[in-house]
């Protein structure tokens, strides 16, 4: 094993040449982040953005709950 340190593996890559795979792989998920995001645009996710928050206070009547009599 030549000259490296018990534990240590000599076929190690050097810590620069990490980055030509961090960020080409940094870089396409950026682009997948803005084409996913412009297809929610596109699609019209974002037209709507005030009525949902108030969905949730608005009463639903039950169909499981009993009906009042009379």
């Amino acid at each position: 094993m030549g000259n490296a340190p018990r534990g240590v593996s000599t076929l190690a890559l050097p810590p620069v040449t990490v980055l030509f795979l961090l960020i080409p792989a940094a870089l396409l998920l950026a682009g997948l982040g803005v084409l996913g995001f412009r297809w929610a645009v596109r699609s019209g996710q974002y037209d709507d953005v005030r009525t949902p928050a108030l969905r949730m206070l608005l009463d639903d009547e039950d169909e499981t709950s009993p009906k009042p009599n009379g």
